[in-house]
């Protein structure tokens, strides 16, 4: 006896259904990827990576023999790194974008690129022309790392490391960015004739040793609204240049406002920095 077709449509429809049940499991990457977003300076560094293991291995002159050639820093797909504004990295101008991120591991010095391809993931996709940046960096002895691992370490005001870290060895290469001059120049553009903003500015650039631009927005700010913040941030610019007497009447000023507003905090540093600027007086300040 044959067979009804609508038998048949049903066992087909009920195979093709039990493998694309199949086709959903999902399974465990041998090597993760991993993306890092790390707020630097004024922007971001974005870095898209895959984390091999050595499960028993090693590097180098071990079983991973990676010395003297092309490496994508990583496993499966090229590893990137995406600057959101213009770096020195060890020294060398580097322009903000994304960029791929290679590597030629020797034993005493590594080779560090910096590629406008970021597609590359094999020696024979490879091409030297490509590079926008290339630097020659010694590994460093670290203690053991099963994972491959690029992190950022070290942070200051305008610098940073990322570092290469496998087995026991660390690739550092260090970030730089002119923060100061990036937040001067957009403050220069951004501040407005808000008081608030304009004082903020001039402490900022007070602090920096921006004296010239920093003077121009304290006195701009000062012009619009006088207030405690304003005069004791002006008070500290004229006791830089030396005007003691000039700065202890400015303190005294916003001493005054500040107690009107019960801050505490401008009363105490204004009575300091008046005891400090009365005993000035008459002495040439020392820039």
């Amino acid at each position: 006896m044959k067979k009804k077709p609508y038998l048949i449509i049903l066992i087909a429809v009920a195979f093709l259904g039990i493998n694309a049940v199949q086709a959903q499991v999902r399974l465990p990457q041998a090597s993760p990827t991993a993306k890092i977003i790390q707020n630097y300076g004024l922007s971001d560094v974005t870095l898209d990576y895959s984390r091999p293991s050595l499960r028993g291995r090693s590097f180098g002159e071990g079983n991973l023999d990676y010395y003297s050639k092309f490496w994508r820093t990583g496993a499966n797909a090229a590893t990137n790194v995406d600057f959101g504004s213009d770096v020195t990295v060890n020294g060398q101008a580097l322009p903000a974008g994304k960029y791929g991120l290679y590597t030629i591991p020797g034993k005493d010095e590594w080779t560090v690129i910096f590629s406008k391809n970021t597609g590359v993931t094999s020696a024979g996709n490879y091409k030297p022309e490509e590079n926008v940046l290339t630097l020659k960096v010694k590994p460093e002895s670290h203690p053991a790392t099963e994972t491959f691992t690029i992190d950022f370490t070290d942070f200051s005001s305008n610098s940073m490391t990322m570092s290469l870290k496998w087995d026991k060895f660390r690739v550092p290469v260090k970030i730089e960015s002119n923060v100061k001059e990036q937040v001067l120049s957009n403050t220069e553009k951004e501040v407005g004739n808000f008081a608030n903003s304009l004082t903020q500015a001039a402490n900022y650039a007070l602090e920096n040793n921006e004296l010239e631009r920093g003077l121009k927005w304290i006195n701009e700010s000062v012009a619009l609204q006088e207030n405690f913040m304003n005069l004791f941030v002006k008070s500290k610019y004229l006791a830089k240049e030396g005007s003691y007497s000039e700065a202890v009447k400015t303190a005294e000023k916003s001493l005054n406002l500040a107690k009107e507003a019960k801050n505490n905090f401008y009363v105490s540093e204004n009575e300091k920095n008046i005891e400090e600027w009365s005993s000035l007086k008459g002495k040439k300040n020392k820039k």
